[in-house]
């Protein structure tokens, strides 16, 4: 996993597999955003970023602006190698 950088809506990292799998169609490289989008909603995408695909446009009543993170109902803890997240509940500490 590179850097998680900070977007105008969470973060994004790109991850890389370090071996292959040897699986057809392999994807050695995935782009990941973290969208925090409220205070109880997180939105995790993966995609490869060397093939596009169609998306469905998410509904109006989604917030469009970054949600204040000191608000957030979760928390997040990233590993980079081998990558890995855990989203934990703030009020007991509870994986999700």
């Amino acid at each position: 996993m590179g850097p998680l950088t900070p977007t105008t809506q969470g973060q994004e990292a790109t991850l890389t597999r370090a071996t292959p799998s040897y699986l057809p169609k392999d994807i050695a490289t995935l782009h990941l955003e973290v969208t925090e989008e409220a205070a109880g909603c997180l939105h995790l995408t993966f995609k490869d970023p060397s093939s596009q695909r169609y998306e469905v446009k998410l509904p109006a009543g989604v917030p469009q602006s970054p949600a204040d993170t000191q608000d957030a109902l979760y928390t997040t803890e990233y590993q980079a190698e081998p990558f890995g997240f855990i989203v934990r509940r703030k009020s007991n500490g509870r994986v999700m």
